[in-house]
C-alpha cells in the first residue's frame, strides 16, 4: 500500500496537517486490510503578514502597534526602535503581538521593527511613527453683537 501526498505550488501548507488513513487493498480479490492512521504535521516558518502602517499620532495620545504573523508556534517576537532600543520581547503561542506607545512624546518619533522567529525561519519588517503636535491657535473668541 502507499500514501501519495502532492504539494500545491511546491509548498506544504499548515492546512495539510492532520490524520490520514491508509487502507490496503489486495487488487486480485479486492480484499481490504486494516487501516493504518498516519498523523502528518506540517511545520511552517515564521512570516509577518501585517504590520501597523506608518502613521502619525498626536502628541499625548496613545497608539497600539501590531505585528500579525503566521507560522508554527511558539513564535518569538522582538520589537526594537531605530535608535536600537528593545521595546518588547515575548515568546507566544498566538500569531500576533503588539505594544502601546502611551502618552506619545516627540521622542517616540522613530522607526519600529518587528522581528519574529521560530524553529523554521524568521522575518523582519519596519514601520514608522511620527508624533505630531497640533498648532496652538490661541484663545477662541465668539463674536458678540448687541441686539437693538
Amino acid at each position: 500500500s502507499s500514501l501519495n501526498l502532492t504539494q500545491r505550488d511546491g509548498t506544504w501548507l499548515e492546512e495539510d496537517s492532520g490524520e490520514y488513513a491508509c487502507t490496503p487493498t489486495i487488487p486480485a480479490t479486492n480484499t481490504r486490510g486494516p487501516a493504518s492512521v498516519l498523523n502528518i504535521v506540517v511545520e511552517v516558518r515564521a512570516q509577518i503578514l501585517n504590520l501597523t502602517e506608518p502613521t502619525d499620532v498626536e502628541l499625548g495620545n496613545d497608539l497600539a502597534v501590531l505585528c500579525e504573523a503566521r507560522g508554527s508556534t511558539p513564535i518569538a517576537y522582538t520589537w526594537t526602535t531605530s535608535a536600537g532600543d528593545i521595546v518588547r520581547q515575548v515568546n507566544s503561542s498566538i500569531t500576533n503581538d503588539s505594544f502601546v506607545i502611551e502618552n506619545a512624546s516627540r521622542n517616540d518619533t522613530l522607526g519600529y521593527t518587528c522581528s519574529i522567529s521560530n524553529a523554521f525561519g524568521n522575518d523582519t519588517r519596519t514601520t514608522s511613527i511620527d508624533v505630531i503636535e497640533r498648532p496652538d491657535l490661541g484663545p477662541t473668541y465668539a463674536p458678540t453683537a448687541d441686539i437693538v
